[in-house]
Formats: C-alpha cells, sequence, structure tokens
C-alpha cells in the first residue's frame, strides 16, 4: 500500500512539473507574440506616416523610418537608399539633375557602403540605435540641401572640395541629427567607427580629419540636451 501511494506521489510531481512548465513556455509565448506584434504595429504605423516618397531596403525598414520620424520636414521629399561599395560608410547625395528642378522637386540618394569584414557589411556590424544615428545624420544632409536653392547647394558642393568646407558640412549634419533627437544615436556609431578594428586605417584618418571625434560630438550632445531642458 505504502509503496503505491509513493508511486501515485511522484505520478503527481511529474504531472505538476510538467503543466508548470507548459504553463510557462505558453506564457512567454504570449509575451513575444505581444511584443512582436506591437513592433509590426509600430512599423507598419511608421510606414503610413514616413514612406511616402521613399526607396528602402527591407533589411534596414525600421531604422530608416525610426529616423525620419526625427525629420518631418522631409516627409515628402523623394529619397532612395541603396547599397553601393564607397569609401565612407553612407553618403548623402542629390541627384546629378539637381540644377534642372526646383528645390521642391528635386531627388536625393542615401548610398549604404556594401564593403564587408567577417562577411559582414557596416550595417550589419553596428546596433540599431547605431544605425539610426548614423542615417540621422545623412539626413541631416538631406535637409540642409533641401533648404538652399540651386546656387547654394552648388557652391555647398563645391566647397565640399576643400577641408574647411568638408568640415563645416560635416559639423552641421551633426548639429541637425542632434537637434533631431538623434544626437546619443549618433554619438553611439562614431564611437564605434573609432573602436572597429575592421574599420578601413585610411577610412579612419580621414574621419578623424573631417568629422566630429566621439569626445568632442559627445559635448555637443550633452550641450543641446543640458540647453534644452533649461
Amino acid at each position: 500500500m505504502k509503496g503505491r501511494v509513493k508511486v501515485v506521489r511522484k505520478i503527481i510531481l511529474i504531472v505538476s512539473f510538467l503543466l508548470g512548465t507548459l504553463a510557462q513556455e505558453l506564457s512567454i509565448a504570449s509575451e513575444n507574440f505581444n511584443r512582436d506584434s506591437a513592433t509590426t504595429a509600430s512599423l507598419n504605423e511608421l510606414k503610413k506616416q514616413f514612406s511616402f516618397n521613399k526607396e528602402i531596403p527591407n533589411d534596414l525598414e525600421k531604422e530608416i523610418l525610426i529616423a525620419l520620424s526625427n525629420y518631418p520636414e522631409l516627409s515628402k521629399i523623394k529619397i532612395k537608399f541603396a547599397y553601393k561599395k564607397i569609401f565612407t560608410s553612407m553618403k548623402a547625395t542629390p541627384r546629378w539633375d539637381y540644377f534642372f528642378h526646383r528645390k521642391e522637386n528635386r531627388e536625393y540618394q542615401i548610398t549604404i557602403n556594401s564593403n564587408t569584414c567577417h562577411e559582414k557589411t557596416i550595417v550589419q556590424r553596428i546596433s540599431s540605435d547605431a544605425l539610426t544615428g548614423v542615417i540621422g545624420h545623412e539626413l541631416g544632409h538631406i535637409v540642409d540641401y533641401s533648404k538652399r536653392s540651386n546656387w547654394s547647394l552648388t557652391k555647398l558642393l563645391f566647397n565640399y572640395i576643400f577641408i574647411k568646407g568638408r568640415q563645416t558640412t560635416e559639423a552641421h549634419a551633426d548639429q541637425l541629427a542632434i537637434e533631431h533627437n538623434l544626437g546619443k544615436q549618433l554619438l553611439e556609431f562614431t564611437e564605434f567607427i573609432f573602436s572597429d578594428s575592421c574599420i578601413n586605417p585610411n577610412y579612419l584618418k580621414y574621419k578623424k580629419k573631417y568629422y566630429n571625434t566621439p569626445q568632442m560630438l559627445g559635448t555637443l550632445v550633452v550641450s543641446w540636451e543640458g540647453n534644452r531642458s533649461l
């Protein structure tokens, strides 16, 4: 009789354990479903508001849309995002025929470096926040371009050939990203670039020559946030 009782108790314990495990797995699955559903819903909402006149690669959709959501003034501007092997991480340019269009009808392209290191592109090696930050920097360029007349834009592009002109243009794009609430994300990207073992040494020299260092950018971010809280 005692032996039967022990067997029954063991069976009860095993069944209880299995039911508890099942309940836990169902709870986790439910949480993941709700989280994924919320993410999908948020992404769909971003698409509705910010994908107009934009050509966006599927793998960068989330980060591009989040960055665009901080630049509502670009909601109607035509922007194409495309991969290509280039020297820099990304670059923003007006389309070659910009001079033949009114500024509100111009088209722009943000080119994303497709070179790989250990079989991963730079956008695959950085965090989602850092990716959003560097996209925000490029969108800052487009905001700058979009406000200029054709002659003023031509002058800006010509001055970019020279050291001072390039430094000024890149610093202005950083400042615009900061003012559009993407400073911390841009700082994360910049810190990554200055520490990534995959970065081309020549590109790192280029970054140090023409762009804000992490220390300089960090100071700008802290200053902006401090002034905004006053």
